[in-house]
C-alpha cells in the first residue's frame, strides 16, 4: 500500500469520505436509520467535504443516499480525471518542444542540444509521476 505524494494529495480520491458516504447508503436502506449515531457522524463528515445538500436523510426533498453517493463519486473521478489531463497535457508540451529543439539541430540552426536533453529528462520525470499518479 503506498500512500499518495504530498504534492498529489488532493487530486486523489477521497477514499475515507466516500467510505463514509457508502455508510450512510447502507444505513439509510436499514432500519432505525436516523437513530445510528455513526450514520449522524458519516453524514455531517460528508456534508463537510462536499457541502450540505439536504438537512437529514428522511426530510422531504432531499436527494437519496444512493444518489448523493454516486454524485459525490462523480465529483472524486472528474477530480482526478481533470489533473491527469492537465499533467498529460504538461508532459506533450514539454515532448513537442524537446521535438522543437532537435529539429533545430537537424535544420543546421542554433538550436540546442543541451536544451533538448534538458527537456526530455523532464518529460521522463513528468511520464514516471503520472505513471505514479495512476
Amino acid at each position: 500500500h503506498e500512500l499518495a505524494d504530498p504534492a498529489q494529495l488532493n487530486h486523489c480520491i477521497a477514499y475515507d469520505i466516500l467510505v463514509k458516504a457508502i455508510n450512510v447508503v447502507v444505513a439509510a436502506y436499514g432500519p432505525e436509520q436516523e437513530d445510528q449515531p455513526g450514520l449522524r457522524e458519516d453524514a455531517e463528515a460528508v456534508d463537510q467535504a462536499f457541502g450540505r445538500s439536504t438537512q437529514t436523510l428522511s426530510k422531504p426533498g432531499c436527494q437519496p443516499p444512493d444518489s448523493r453517493f454516486h454524485t459525490l463519486l462523480q465529483h472524486e473521478l472528474e477530480k482526478v480525471n481533470r489533473y491527469a489531463f492537465l499533467q498529460l497535457r504538461t508532459l506533450l508540451d514539454t515532448l513537442n518542444e524537446a521535438q522543437r529543439e532537435l529539429a533545430q539541430l537537424n535544420s543546421g540552426s542554433d538550436g540546442s542540444a543541451i536544451a533538448a536533453e534538458r527537456l526530455l529528462d523532464a518529460a521522463s520525470s513528468q511520464l514516471v509521476a503520472l505513471e505514479r499518479f495512476g
